[in-house]
């Protein structure tokens, strides 16, 4: 019988450490990104298809419609219920067909103030309602992003978010459009790392729902190699880790060398009984 660090291992996990919950199972990853904003994620790259420099006619309200027949020449429109589209790069050349259909929840932004929505109802081949108002001018170009976080990843409300710029973790709480959700215990700032799986608050709760992790003992501090003994100064190379194994067994490794794996495989680290500076990554 081999350890994982002897064999080839697939997958690796930044730790957060927690009372309440296991660590989350890394084949359970649906997507990993940036934030553009503060407090929720916002991010158009979890978007596959992307229609740019659309324009659009005079809507009312929350309309948006498109004014440009998709015959045109070039031909540049969006057939929103055929779900016919030429995209910028491919208007000098050939009609393109989209195979994926325009649904509730697709992104619009309008590109003159970057104001966004997103789709409420598909009315026509050319009008959609849209949940804010963001294009009613004659002229008004729009980008129009799909397949993301909706239509293509399926985010759930409940799955995990680990911000892996300051490791915290929390839940979704909201899918608003296929580019954006929010995110509860506002753990989000501008431009922070995160991953989303697909577990919830029960998953990460059940004992054994996941399989043991060897754990990698790493720290933010500074590892001092003069440490003067006897004066009351921390060595920073060792560290207090409180682990539950795999086998349900919550243990508390005493002064363990920091770079060092653990002796055995582990479903969570806990936060109370273990040292702030300790940056674990569990290896599946």
């Amino acid at each position: 019988m081999y350890s994982k660090i002897q064999v080839n291992t697939a997958n690796v996990i930044d730790v957060v450490k927690s009372d309440d919950y296991n660590i989350p199972n890394p084949s359970q990853l649906v997507f990993a990104g940036t934030t553009s904003t503060n407090t929720v994620i916002k991010d158009i790259t979890a978007c596959a298809n992307i229609f740019t420099s659309i324009t659009t006619a005079a809507g009312g309200g929350n309309l948006l419609v498109d004014s440009i027949p998709i015959t045109g020449t070039p031909p540049r429109g969006l057939d929103f219920t055929k779900n016919s589209n030429i995209s910028a790069a491919q208007s000098a050349t050939s009609l393109a067909q989209n195979l994926f259909a325009i649904q509730v929840g697709n992104q619009v932004q309008e590109t003159t103030t970057n104001a966004t929505g997103h789709v409420v109802s598909i009315d026509s081949s050319s009008q959609l309602t849209l949940d804010s108002i963001i294009a009613n001018t004659v002229g008004d170009d729009y980008i129009l992003r799909q397949n993301g976080f909706i239509n293509r990843l399926g985010v759930k409300v409940g799955y995990v978010v680990l911000n892996t710029t300051d490791f915290t973790m929390n839940f979704v709480t909201e899918v608003t459009n296929d580019a954006q959700l929010s995110v509860g215990g506002t753990i989000m700032s501008t431009n922070d790392t995160y991953e989303i799986y697909a577990q919830n608050d029960v998953d990460l709760k059940v004992v054994n729902a996941n399989e043991g992790a060897l754990i990698y003992v790493g720290s933010s501090a500074a590892i001092v190699q003069d440490i003067t003994p006897g004066v009351g100064t921390a060595d920073p190379r060792y560290v207090d880790i409180k682990v539950t194994t795999a086998g349900n067994q919550v243990r508390i490794f005493k002064n363990f060398p920091v770079g060092e794996y653990l002796p055995v495989q582990c479903i969570k680290i806990w936060n109370t009984g273990t040292d702030a500076a300790v940056r674990p990554l569990a290896i599946f």
